[in-house]
């Protein structure tokens, strides 16, 4: 099963900023998908661990209505699953399947930076919802 990202019913301090990205017009994404960048302001769902990250689908796009645009929250607080312990305040990336983040090594955080999407606010165990800031 697939998990989707859900806004977090708290306020965040930062608000839900967004960014528009270009997709696939055959393409299928559904609202809250984790989406990575393929290419300049280009992406498509994230399916490979610690890819960088264009946002998080904000709208569904189906893969009939030949759009080529979406919209995508690009900051804000989230719920997100993970995948391996993740402690509160780590950096968080792709974890490759499913919309799950990990924890991302302190080495691949401090190298360029492209991989972290965002920061735990909570701690979690394997398989667990938590609060997560998105900060793209």
């Amino acid at each position: 099963m697939t998990y989707e990202f859900l806004k977090s019913q708290a306020a965040s301090p930062s608000g839900f900023p967004t960014a528009s990205v270009t997709v696939a017009s055959g393409t299928s994404i559904a609202i809250g998908t984790l989406l990575s960048l393929k290419d300049l302001n280009t992406a498509a769902a994230s399916t490979i661990k610690m890819e960088p990250c264009a946002g998080v689908a904000a709208m569904g796009k189906d893969g009939t209505d030949n759009s080529t645009t979406m919209t995508v929250w690009i900051g804000g607080d989230f719920i997100a699953k993970a995948s391996g312990a993740i402690v509160v305040g780590m950096a968080v990336g792709s974890a490759g399947h499913s919309n799950y983040v990990q924890a991302l090594p302190a080495a691949t955080s401090i190298a360029s930076g492209a991989s972290v999407i965002g920061y735990a606010l909570e701690t979690a165990a394997t398989n667990e919802t938590f609060l997560m800031r998105l900060k793209l």
